[in-house]
Parts: structure tokens; C-alpha cells; sequence
């Protein structure tokens, strides 16, 4: 059965916190994990938006390491202005951050979910010099609540 992602949108910080419940053990597996992430973005935001990842019950087979790296470059570079890791397990912390040696891209950790707001505001407040909260979502951008994403089509991300 595949992994779900349920997915939450928090207007107040303007961030997704996607809560990955998931062991990704074939390329069908990725490929399913993708369209989860397409099917909630695409028709959700016009716009890039911060993305909080709550790993917990995440999982990789390591022979998919190289696979994984390239489609969740794809997911980060398509929807997320910045990205933010909670309670990855050691085994994905460690793909995580080999995978920033030999590629870059973000690899951070943090306990909790309020642990990694503190530093996505920390990050905006250094990137602009102002702290940019908002109390609802950007006109004709729906995603307030909890969704889960369900996939689309069978086909694999290009």
C-alpha cells in the first residue's frame, strides 16, 4: 500500500507542513511520493511557498538514494522557497547530508515542528531585514486547513 502525506497549510507563516508517513522501496513508490507533492502544490499556489517536513515515519531503501535525490531536488526547486526538516531518522539524516556535499540544496534538522518555524522566520527576517507574517492565504490561493494529496496519473515526473 503506498504512503500518504497529509498536508497542512498554515496561512499565519505562509508555510506547508507536509507530514511524510512513507517507505519508498521501488521507483513506483517515488514516483507516487512525487505526484502526492504535484497534486497538492500545483492546484494550490500560483507561487512558491516555505515547505516543513515532519519525517518521523519516513523511510528510504538506500539503492534508491541517487533516484530520490533527483526528484526531491525537482519537488524543492518546483514548489518551495525554503524547506525545513523535522525528526528525520538517522538513516535519512544521513542521505540527507551526504547528499548536500555532493549536490547542495538544504539540509537542516530540527526537533519540532516550532523549532523549524523559529528558523524559517529567523531565515526571512535575514534575507529581507523585516519579519513577513500573514493572516490569510495570498488572494485566489485556497489551501488553509489539512488535505491529503491523493495522486493523479501514473505518470513518471520528466
Amino acid at each position: 500500500m503506498p504512503g500518504r502525506i497529509r498536508f497542512e497549510y498554515r496561512s499565519l507563516y505562509d508555510v506547508v507542513i507536509a507530514h511524510v508517513d512513507w517507505q519508498l522501496e521501488t521507483m513506483e513508490d517515488i514516483d507516487i511520493w512525487y505526484r502526492q507533492y504535484e497534486t497538492y502544490f500545483k492546484p494550490r499556489f500560483s507561487r512558491k511557498v516555505a515547505l516543513i517536513l515532519e519525517l518521523s515515519k519516513f523511510r528510504l531503501h538506500p539503492r534508491l538514494t541517487t533516484q530520490y535525490r533527483e526528484i526531491r531536488n525537482r519537488i524543492l526547486s518546483e514548489f518551495t522557497t525554503s524547506s525545513y526538516r523535522v525528526k528525520a531518522p538517522a538513516k535519512q539524516k544521513t542521505i540527507m547530508y551526504t547528499g548536500f556535499v555532493l549536490a547542495g540544496g538544504p539540509a537542516n534538522q530540527f526537533d519540532s515542528i516550532e523549532d523549524a518555524l523559529k528558523a524559517l522566520l529567523a531565515d526571512r527576517v535575514k534575507e529581507s531585514g523585516t519579519l513577513r507574517i500573514t493572516s490569510k492565504p495570498p488572494a485566489g490561493e485556497a489551501g488553509a486547513g489539512v488535505q491529503d494529496a491523493q495522486p493523479r496519473s501514473s505518470n513518471r515526473p520528466r
